[in-house]
């Protein structure tokens, strides 16, 4: 009971995030052909560990204090790509404040959440047949834009979403959002977990 109390009184805490990055970067300007080079640290001397395109998404952290290489998150970690071929994207809210394409993900038990368009969630945990589909009711959003905080319910569980630095546990990479899950009315839990706007998946 505690726990839906403090959760409650968060929701009243919690207007539309809208037009912000929220640490979202997009890939542009890579001349035709070529490619970004991802490297593991933030020199060319470093190795490259991957490769982006025009147009590819990416959650941005830290800079160099001259600004010429700036760390993204990658599926298993963190890298360093040139600051010159990244900028700042607004992130993508429906009109009543939904976030979209946000990937959350969890531990104990493993699990992964997403807001996709129109409306709709879906929840997944390891082991099960197949995903939970539910339709979002209603939304609230900040009042101070700037924080980024998001409460919405569903037919079976509310969500509080809030920007700010989050860790799994278990990877090496940071995240850009956090997120309180309250499931109902059947299995009444809470779980935490992490959220980002663009998931770099490593081959």
């Amino acid at each position: 009971m505690m726990a839906i109390r403090i959760f409650m009184i968060l929701m009243c805490l919690a207007g539309t995030a809208s037009g912000q990055s929220f640490g979202l970067l997009e890939v542009y300007d890579v001349p035709d052909g070529d490619v970004l080079n991802v490297r593991s640290g933030p020199s060319t001397d470093n190795e490259i560990v991957f490769t982006l395109s025009n147009g590819d998404t990416l959650d941005g952290f830290e800079t160099t204090t001259d600004g010429r290489w700036t760390q993204i998150a990658l599926s298993e970690g963190m890298a360093w790509v040139s600051s010159r071929f990244v900028r700042p994207i607004d992130m993508a809210f429906e009109t009543s404040g939904l976030p979209l394409g946000l990937q959350c993900f969890g531990t104990e038990p493993f699990w992964r959440y997403e807001v996709l368009s129109e409306g709709e969630s879906m929840y997944s945990e390891l082991g099960e047949d197949r995903p939970y589909r539910s339709q979002v009711l209603s939304v609230l959003t900040s009042d101070n834009v700037a924080l980024g905080s998001i409460q919405f319910d569903t037919d079976w569980h509310q969500v509080l979403l809030t920007h700010g630095e989050c860790s799994d546990g278990m990877s090496d990479r940071l995240f850009h959002w956090n997120i309180n899950l309250l499931q109902l009315p059947k299995r009444t839990r809470l779980i935490t977990g992490c959220c980002t706007a663009s998931f770099i998946q490593q081959e």
